[in-house]
């Protein structure tokens, strides 16, 4: 098992999506992403969000992750009051605006999943509340970094994020699927 380094979460506030107040967030081997990333983040979002179709509170958040093997940006929006749905794009690291789906059974990296879980943490505690308070959701926001001490544990120092043997395995089930997978995508 491979391990990993923590990396530092950068929260960039809500910004509105069509008509979806959306958290961005941005995570990175080190430092923040690149600004060429955020705005395709911003763009994929705008093309991914639903314009119509969802009733009771809309809320949306979006990671923009410049990881090692590739950019990732993933689109989750508050479908219901209580399902979570997404859209998960990559483009590789000096291309970060080409991005393209990732294959149908992708959900994420593990600090990418970190993130989530706050996001749901902080749904239920918001908006599943007793009185919903969609603007407390709104302000309340992953810090800090993921994969550290406070988070999943203390990483390792092991350079290897455990995607290259993960993206094998999507890209067979891809195939198994009849999905097609671009050759330049594969980790």
């Amino acid at each position: 098992m491979s391990g990993h380094r923590p990396r530092p979460i950068t929260p960039y506030g809500v910004e509105l999506v069509n008509t979806w107040p959306t958290k961005l967030y941005g995570l990175a081997v080190e430092g923040e992403p690149a600004g060429e990333l955020l705005d395709a983040a911003r763009a994929v979002a705008a093309a991914t969000l639903p314009r119509t179709g969802t009733s009771g509170e809309r809320a949306a958040f979006v990671i923009a992750h410049q990881a090692r093997p590739a950019c990732f940006v993933l689109v989750y929006w508050w479908s219901s009051a209580v399902d979570l749905s997404l859209a998960y794009f990559r483009s590789p690291l000096d291309q970060p605006t080409a991005l393209t789906p990732m294959p149908r059974y992708s959900v994420g990296c593990v600090w990418e999943l970190a993130v989530v879980e706050h996001e749901r943490r902080a749904w239920v505690r918001h908006v599943l509340a007793q009185a919903p308070d969609v603007a407390g959701y709104l302000a309340d926001h992953a810090v800090a970094e993921v994969g550290g001490s406070a988070d999943l544990g203390v990483g390792d120092g092991v350079e290897d994020d455990g995607r290259e043997a993960a993206g094998k395995e999507r890209d067979a089930l891809a195939e198994q699927d009849g999905g097609d997978v671009d050759e330049d995508l594969v980790e």
